[in-house]
């Protein structure tokens, strides 16, 4: 009674509840030993974190009895369909009275569930007092959803349903939304490098390789079949079969470094491929700096081969191929030169059988061969190359021809030229019709 009044004195349970922001640890698989990449943009990088559920929970006057880990979460993790290396990723949960552990691992098929043969992804410990800790270990297939910044891909593991509480009466907690939440960060592969050497080597075709006017006395029979050869040259610097077409592979003017560098997420593959093109930023129609018969050669592309034609660009295809001197073409590293009229060679040169030494060569800045290269890793990420451009100025050349040289047979028919002793005046008697002093008779 109070103040003779009855009241009814009424004491509820100070319960536990949610306290603190949602706690996302985020884990780079850029930072997994020997085969992460990482990309120096300054970010930690870290495979490993620790951490305090308890500040997830305000259990009031009671205080925390215990925090840890469901192990009927297992089903629930399994179900969320997470893969490492296409292998589906399982999950064990063990309660002890100290620390619950979550392993995440894919299984080895020797046995069933966790053992030492399988291959563990993560784990995720938590004490009794809140404590936690987490260390991944191998890798997640990621779903490239930002083509091109492979890193900003994640998978979100949220393991709040995974948690529980229990304050110091035995009243549980339902953690709030992200509580403890995973944010695994992709890898990504490293592009490879390419670096331009320009040796100096040539791919070179003949004028007097063509048929019915060229002189060439090679090993080559003009208006035979065409004989592409792979070095385009033999011993002596004649061509070795054909003057008028020429292969030559220009791969050893690149080389490529950082190739299959993948990165965590394993081997996928590295492509290599190389354009002929127009050298960058010119036009259709860009002036070649070589004439034919006087007259200025243009190039052109055209489904892929360049042209080398007397017509501008104002001309039609038709009109363009008709008036070809020559072409280039690319399989790969591999080019291909024809040559089907002549060039104009500057060079006056004794003439010496194929005119080895006046040689015109394409000037720089005309054409170009663009290598580029791709690391694409298991998932599918991929990284490109800064692309390597060896400028053909210089590389492409053109052998000019000459005139043959007249030829000379001597007959003798046993033609004569005579005089005779008789014919000396006052002292000779030549009595034939010569009268001495007349004009001399050859």
């Amino acid at each position: 009674l109070i103040d003779n009044t009855k009241s009814i004195l009424s004491i509820d349970d100070d319960g536990p509840q949610p306290d603190g922001s949602p706690d996302d640890v985020l884990l780079w698989e850029d930072g997994l030993l020997v085969i992460g990449n990482s990309d120096n943009d300054g970010e930690a990088e870290d495979v490993s974190a620790t951490g305090d559920l308890s500040t997830q929970v305000n259990a009031g006057s009671d205080g925390i009895k215990s925090i840890g880990l469901k192990e009927s979460y297992e089903s629930t993790l399994d179900a969320l369909g997470l893969k490492s290396g296409g292998a589906a990723v399982l999950h064990d949960i063990t309660v002890t009275s100290g620390d619950d552990t979550l392993i995440a691992y894919t299984d080895s098929g020797d046995t069933t569930g966790l053992d030492a043969q399988d291959t563990e992804i993560y784990r995720v410990t938590v004490s009794e007092n809140g404590a936690y800790s987490v260390l991944l270990s191998g890798t997640l297939d990621h779903a490239r959803t930002l083509a091109g910044q492979p890193e900003e891909d994640e998978i979100i593991i949220d393991l709040t349903g995974a948690l529980y509480a229990i304050e110091g009466d035995d009243d549980s907690l339902v953690f709030n939304p992200r509580a403890l939440q995973l944010v695994v960060e992709d890898d990504a592969p490293i592009a490879p490098t390419i670096t331009v050497i320009d040796s100096g080597k040539q791919i070179k075709t003949y004028d007097g390789g063509l048929a019915t006017i060229g002189n060439y006395d090679g090993e080559y029979t003009p208006g035979s079949d065409t004989i592409v050869q792979g070095d385009n040259t033999d011993a002596d610097d004649d061509p070795a079969d054909n003057p008028l077409v020429a292969v030559v592979n220009f791969g050893s003017e690149f080389t490529f470094d950082n190739e299959n560098d993948y990165g965590a997420d394993g081997a996928g593959s590295t492509t290599k491929n190389w354009d002929l093109q127009l050298f960058e930023g010119a036009a259709d129609g860009l002036v070649s700096g070589l004439t034919s018969g006087n007259s200025t050669i243009y190039l052109h592309e055209i489904n892929d081969v360049i042209y080398g034609s007397t017509v501008a660009e104002t001309g039609t295809e038709a009109q363009i191929l008709g008036a070809k001197v020559f072409s280039l073409s690319n399989v790969g590293s591999e080019v291909t030169m024809t040559q089907y009229d002549v060039i104009d060679h500057d060079s006056d040169v004794l003439y010496s059988g194929s005119y080895i030494d006046d040689v015109k060569l394409l000037a720089t800045g005309k054409i170009q061969l663009v290598a580029s290269a791709k690391t694409t890793d298991y998932e599918g990420d991929f990284a490109n190359a800064t692309v390597g451009k060896l400028d053909l100025g210089g590389n492409v050349a053109f052998g000019d021809d000459g005139p043959a040289a007249p030829t000379i047979t001597v007959i003798d028919s046993g033609k004569q030229i005579k005089t005779y002793d008789g014919g000396l005046a006052t002292i000779g008697n030549y009595d034939g019709e010569y009268t001495p002093g007349s004009d001399t008779i050859v």
